[in-house]
């Protein structure tokens, strides 16, 4: 990885540093980003799906054994 000090700039930001930033901004969550959100997690949950169908692997239990919703 090159550092732009060698030109004299400012040096490169760390990475590491940059992730662990918190979110200051209240408003950061509009009701785009959470929708795209759960899109992404919806998505991801698809493609989890057809992998296990790919591989002839068992599918996960959608919900946990609930007495109320027994036949």
């Amino acid at each position: 990885m090159r550092t732009r000090r060698a030109r004299g700039g400012p040096p490169a930001p760390d990475p590491a540093r940059k992730k662990t930033q918190e979110q200051t901004d209240p408003h950061h969550w509009t009701f785009k980003k959470i929708g795209r959100s759960m899109l992404s997690w919806f998505k991801r949950g698809l493609r989890l799906l057809q992998r296990r169908l790919q591989m002839h692997q068992p599918l996960p239990p959608f919900y946990p054994a609930c007495t109320v919703m027994r036949n």
